[in-house]
């Protein structure tokens, strides 16, 4: 894909989830490690996966959620799941800036667009910091 299709598409993510959850999403660089961090940080997390895999890249046809107490999982399965987003994408999100991020005050919504690469795109949400 050229860098000019690539780029279109994730402007395209930015304006549709900063419309969609009336928040003002801006591209930021995370390293692996501060991603972690973050993980490690708050002790509420969950993530919800949006796949693009039927409709194209501008209209996503599933959604999975991952938090505690959907279908049976504990934070420390989350977590797992989180992290394993975290490390299967690394190397796409360190080259590119594909993570649109926001401080909500209360959470942190970070959103790692990865339509144009593996068809589904991963908001994750970084809730209650650890005292």
């Amino acid at each position: 894909m050229k860098r000019q299709e690539r780029y279109k598409i994730l402007n395209y993510a930015k304006d549709q989830y900063s419309k969609t959850f009336d928040v003002d999403y801006q591209f930021k660089r995370f390293s692996r490690k501060k991603l972690y961090s973050l993980l490690k940080q708050h002790c509420n997390s969950c993530m919800c996966e949006w796949d693009y895999c039927c409709y194209g890249l501008y209209r996503n046809c599933w959604q999975e959620l991952y938090e505690k107490g959907n279908w049976g999982m504990t934070q420390k399965m989350v977590d797992a799941k989180i992290a394993g987003a975290i490390d299967k994408y690394a190397k796409y999100y360190r080259k590119d800036s594909r993570i649109l991020y926001c401080d909500l005050g209360s959470s942190i919504d970070i959103i790692l667009v990865m339509r144009d690469i593996c068809k589904s795109d991963f908001l994750i949400t970084f809730m209650d910091e650890k005292e």
